[in-house]
């Protein structure tokens, strides 16, 4: 066993059993023998515990951490804590990786460098396998950060290696509650502290969406609690980031508005639930536009939930919608 390895390969698990035997053995076939490879099995019930001890029992490169059930941000914060490695990456329990994807990405890493690798990668789906270019705008932490926000490159974590002592040094920290979007979240956290990006223009992940069918990335419903507070939390962070430019700053704090407008209704929130949430971005939402449901959010924050909920759900009423 290495005690700093060239890389830290991340993988959570909670009842993969089915699967992950690929994903571990994909990374057991690199061509790169130089890394280590991290499991934490997130209190998984159907034998992913026993079966991944069973490959750490003949791979000293192998590291087992058995978590009780909290969730894949928590696991993957685990994993981060222990990298030994002088760069990271994640993978899932359900892709796949070419067996020369860390040779060739370390080495394009320390030829230019960089804090920051971005791969294309492989996207398999009802439309065959297809090659999804990720080159950025520019090599800047700003322009990669902005790329993210409007959806020019796609926020995963698996087509990105870092330089593992950029998130150790800045606690860059999984953010525990979000669990969706939570790796774009990472990136754009950790994108400040990066000093040096490298893009190299080859696919070595495939992103099965078959596989993926049952994420909760692909079963996002509309129209619960659960899906406003991840709007919400996704809107907060991204407005966090401290490289955001000025367009996307004014669409997520637009975007925020109209969450606020939407959940003001009181079929989600209390007054004092929706207070606390939304009491932060006064100052913030008195630059939005002029719009009716600006003048509403700011009345309810003044202290007039009751009556800008009644009058919000009388509007709705009008127009026919929720």
């Amino acid at each position: 066993m290495l005690d700093y390895p060239s890389i830290s390969v991340v993988l959570a698990a909670y009842n993969a059993k089915a699967y992950i035997r690929n994903a571990i053995e994909g990374v057991l076939a690199q061509t790169l023998s130089d890394f280590e490879l991290l499991i934490v099995d997130d209190g998984s019930t159907d034998g992913t515990d026993k079966l991944c001890d069973e490959y750490a029992k003949n791979d000293a490169r192998i590291r087992i951490f058995h978590e009780q059930h909290r969730g894949v941000t928590h696991a993957r914060q685990v994993a981060i804590c222990h990298a030994r490695g002088k760069y990271i990456i994640r993978i899932d329990a359900d892709d796949k990786t070419a067996p020369y994807m860390l040779e060739e990405m370390l080495y394009a890493a320390e030829e230019a460098n960089a804090d920051m690798l971005i791969c294309n990668y492989w996207e398999l789906s009802t439309k065959g396998c297809v090659s999804i270019t990720q080159q950025p705008s520019g090599l800047s932490p700003a322009t990669v950060a902005n790329d993210l926000l409007e959806g020019r490159l796609f926020g995963a974590l698996w087509n990105k290696m870092f330089r593992t002592s950029c998130i150790k040094k800045n606690n860059i920290h999984f953010h525990q509650g979000l669990d969706l979007r939570e790796d774009i979240v990472f990136v754009l956290d950790t994108l400040p502290y990066i000093e040096r990006i490298a893009y190299l223009p080859k696919a070595f992940y495939t992103y099965d969406r078959h596989a993926n069918a049952n994420s909760l990335s692909n079963t996002y419903l509309t129209e619960n609690r659960h899906y406003y507070e991840q709007e919400i939390l996704w809107h907060k962070a991204a407005l966090d980031c401290p490289l955001i430019n000025s367009d996307n700053k004014r669409r997520f704090m637009s975007g925020l508005l109209n969450y606020a407008y939407i959940t003001l209704s009181g079929k989600f929130y209390s007054a004092e639930e929706w207070t606390a949430v939304f009491q932060p971005c006064y100052e913030m939402f008195r630059e939005v536009g002029a719009s009716y449901k600006r003048r509403m959010v700011l009345w309810a924050l003044k202290g007039h939930f009751s009556s800008a909920s009644l009058l919000r759900r009388v509007i709705a009423l009008f127009r026919g919608t929720s």
